[in-house]
C-alpha cells in the first residue's frame, strides 16, 4: 500500500512546500524575487552549444550572458537591476545618480 501522506521520492517535494500557507509566506513574491540569469532589459538568457575538442569530441556547454548588477532609473526611481553589458554599452540603461 502506498503512503499518500508523503511524496514518492524526496525530490518530488518542491523547495517551497516546507512553508505553510498560514505562516505568512508569500509564494508569488518569492517567485518574482528569485534571481534568473536573464537581462531585465532585453531578456537575453543563457544559450546552449557544444565544446568541441581538437579530436572533435563534442560535449554540451552553456553560454551565459555577461550580466552586471547596476543601479538604474526605472519609472523615474532608482532600482537595482541585473542587465547585460550590451544594454549598458548601447545606452538602453540610464544609470541612477
Amino acid at each position: 500500500m502506498l503512503d499518500t501522506r508523503r511524496p514518492a521520492c524526496w525530490h518530488d517535494d518542491p523547495p517551497y512546500a516546507k512553508y505553510d500557507v498560514g505562516s505568512g509566506f508569500d509564494f508569488e513574491k518569492w517567485k518574482e524575487n528569485t534571481m534568473a540569469k536573464k537581462c531585465e532589459i532585453c531578456g537575453k538568457k543563457p544559450m546552449v552549444g557544444n565544446h568541441v575538442s581538437h579530436a572533435h569530441n563534442v560535449n554540451k556547454r552553456r553560454f551565459n550572458p555577461n550580466l552586471q548588477s547596476v543601479r538604474a532609473l526605472k519609472e523615474g526611481r532608482p532600482k537595482r537591476m541585473v542587465v547585460c553589458t550590451s544594454c549598458i554599452k548601447s545606452g538602453n540603461v540610464v544609470k541612477a545618480p
